[in-house]
């Protein structure tokens, strides 16, 4: 869609998307399993950003660009707190405190109340990394 010359948004639904108690997205994940299915999280995260700091002189990037880039590691945050073992815990804080992830969200949160959650959860991870 970036690449485009011109766009039309619409408030028109043109598709709905039911989510049941087999949907692949509604599943439990523990563990080692969790831990895979959050990278790919991460994963989103690393590539949404580089797609708003490659276009970010082409087009227009309205601010929910950038907040949903933090949007997606935050998702990422309540994994980890509902996680019960605590190996896979320990791994997913790790996953997120390394390889820029804290600047990436640093650098993309927008308005006051993502700001508070950011730094709110930067800081639980801070203490449960040390614990």
């Amino acid at each position: 869609m970036l690449n485009v010359q011109r766009v039309r948004y619409t408030d028109e639904i043109l598709y709905r998307y039911v989510m049941h108690d087999q949907s692949i997205s509604n599943q439990k994940r523990t563990g080692q399993r969790n831990v895979e299915y959050q990278r790919h999280y991460l994963k989103i995260v690393r590539m949404l950003d580089g797609i708003n700091q490659r276009y970010r002189k082409r087009v227009k990037l309205y601010p929910s660009f950038y907040r949903q880039v933090t949007r997606e590691a935050l998702a990422v945050c309540h994994a980890i707190r509902r996680e019960p073992e605590s190996d896979a815990q320990q791994t997913m804080i790790s996953d997120l405190c390394t390889g820029g992830m804290r600047m990436i969200m640093l650098r993309n949160a927008r308005g006051l109340k993502q700001w508070y959650q950011l730094l709110l959860w930067l800081s639980r991870l801070q203490h449960w990394r040390q614990s």
